[in-house]
């Protein structure tokens, strides 16, 4: 069963458009905007997706013969553009949103955004330095600690082991760590 992310463009020039999502949490976790439309029941009851609306969406996945006016009722129009969809998503014909996932303290946690520019790459101190120069009891002490307690360790073990990306960039700049690949 997928879950669809309504794309509504009323006010301006651009189409409607319809994501879909493997699951829920997907859905919810991506950064598009839109309302998130469960199953066809969600469509009849939420009044935020007008009748325009998914006629405006129907039309715009099937072909110019086939095209309609207006669905005789909110639950046919409901129904019909949830089997169209359904069909459209087997046929690979809209776009499939699906999270990418990394293990972090044996969890699944879903990515978003960009990489980081530290991805797949080996943390190494400059010298050897035992002596930790951020302030203590920071964001930074943390992440500072976590390298100098583990020298020549992955990015991603770093991240894992509670670092944090803006703290490694910042001690990159001041050249107090290398990043190899």
């Amino acid at each position: 069963m997928n879950i669809y992310r309504f794309v509504l463009n009323r006010y301006s020039k651009n189409r409607s458009t319809v994501i879909a999502f493997p699951n829920k949490t997907t859905a919810m976790n991506d950064a598009s905007k839109g309302i998130i439309i469960l199953n066809e029941q969600d469509l009849i009851d939420k009044t935020m997706v007008r009748l325009d609306d998914m006629v405006e969406i129907f039309n715009n996945y099937v072909p110019v013969a086939s095209r309609i006016k207006r669905f005789s009722d909110r639950a046919a129009g409901a129904r019909r553009l949830m089997e169209l969809l359904s069909n459209l998503v087997n046929l690979r014909k809209i776009e499939v949103r699906k999270g990418t996932t990394s293990k972090v303290k044996n969890m699944v946690v879903e990515s978003r955004g960009r990489k980081s520019k530290f991805d797949n790459k080996r943390i190494l101190l400059k010298s050897e330095e035992t002596h930790n120069p951020r302030r203590k009891g920071s964001h930074g002490f943390t992440s500072y600690q976590i390298i100098l307690d583990n020298p020549g360790l992955t990015y991603a073990k770093f991240i894992e082991l509670g670092g944090r990306r803006q703290d490694l960039a910042h001690d990159v700049i001041r050249k107090r760590f290398k990043v190899l690949r």
